[in-house]
């Protein structure tokens, strides 16, 4: 049987970190959407309204009656920063994070998170 490597005392040791909460059940729908390939979004029966982030009840009529639906996937940017410090493990292993504000079509701000710079900015 073979000796393990010695490891370097100076140098740390990486452990696997998780992001810091879980996602709530409701917020269960909008993954599940995204790992089918689309952009869906709670829209209330009664008024119409669609509401990010996903809710038990209509932020606008408190109605129960919310059902996940397709939405227009366009957008426009409002503002975007990069973010260099957290205290966060997680987000701290993973600096630069680059955030940007978006108004979607459907009416919703979205805070995002941009992974890749294109031509035309972040996407």
């Amino acid at each position: 049987m073979e000796r393990p490597k010695r490891k370097n005392p100076i140098l740390r040791t990486r452990l696997p970190t998780l992001p810091p909460a879980a996602r709530s059940r409701i917020a269960l729908g909008l993954t599940a959407a995204a790992a089918m390939g689309r952009f869906e979004l709670q829209q209330c029966r009664d008024c119409g309204t669609v509401q990010y982030p996903p809710r038990e009840t209509c932020q606008e009529c408190l109605s129960i009656k919310i059902r996940w639906e397709s939405q227009p996937d366009g957008g426009e940017l409002l503002a975007r920063t990069v973010l260099h410090h957290s205290n966060d493990l997680f987000f701290r292993e993973r600096l630069p994070w680059r955030l940007g504000l978006v108004k979607l079509d459907c009416g919703r701000r979205w805070l995002r998170i941009f992974t890749i710079q294109s031509k035309n900015g972040y996407a």
